[in-house]
């Protein structure tokens, strides 16, 4: 049975081909019409930015490009108003074409979704969205602190505590004068309560595959 990771790798995956067959198809119509004369073209909803899983979408969340073979699952622009408010369940790219099979409910079953305020040190530099991280709650908030997190990370890590898993679904910076990230973990529900009611954490990378 696939793992929620891999089904995701498997969906952007699906969402990179495309768009780049929304790209074929656009350039091919072109091509095409001085030979064959003008294709029937349609309207379809992209992503305009890269859309997190998780998102509300908004009317600013994606934007109307025209294709000459946009494949029978993808959503017309003339369906904007249904996708509106609706969920995305995936993580897509900009310039992907936006399919009925994207919306959903998230997190998925079995899942949940936490919130952490780290600072330099508790998380590796190079983390990025869709990474696999082992999560070592902190009970002590003298923990997080700037001064104690620098070390923190590779202290837990060599320990002989087993991590917490998760994937991050994204990283947002804050305004704080500590240069604070808003980092979002899909989590395993059994596991939620751990994370979110920890005083802070450290991140670990553990690379691709399944939670």
């Amino acid at each position: 049975m696939l793992s929620f990771t891999r089904a995701t790798e498997l969906l952007r995956t699906s969402s990179a081909v495309r768009y780049s067959a929304a790209g074929v198809a656009v350039v091919g119509g072109a091509m095409g019409a001085a030979v064959l004369g003008s294709p029937a073209h349609t309207h379809v909803l992209v992503a305009s930015t890269d859309l997190p899983a998780g998102s509300v979408l908004t009317a600013a969340d994606f934007k109307e490009v025209d294709v000459t073979q946009p494949g029978t699952q993808s959503l017309s622009a003339t369906q904007e108003d249904a996708v509106v408010g609706r969920q995305l369940k995936i993580e897509l790219p900009a310039g992907a074409l936006l399919l009925p099979a994207d919306l959903g409910t998230f997190p998925p079953a079995g899942y949940a979704q936490v919130s952490l305020l780290l600072h330099p040190g508790q998380f590796p530099q190079d983390l990025q969205n869709g990474q696999r991280v082992g999560i070592y709650p902190m009970s002590n908030t003298e923990d997080a602190t700037e001064a104690g997190a620098s070390s923190a990370a590779g202290s837990l890590a060599s320990s002989a505590a087993a991590p917490l898993t998760g994937e991050v679904l994204s990283m947002s910076p804050t305004s704080d004068s500590q240069g604070g990230t808003v980092v979002e973990l899909l989590v395993p529900a059994a596991q939620a309560q751990s994370v979110a009611t920890a005083a802070s954490a450290a991140l670990v990378g553990l690379g691709a595959g399944g939670m």
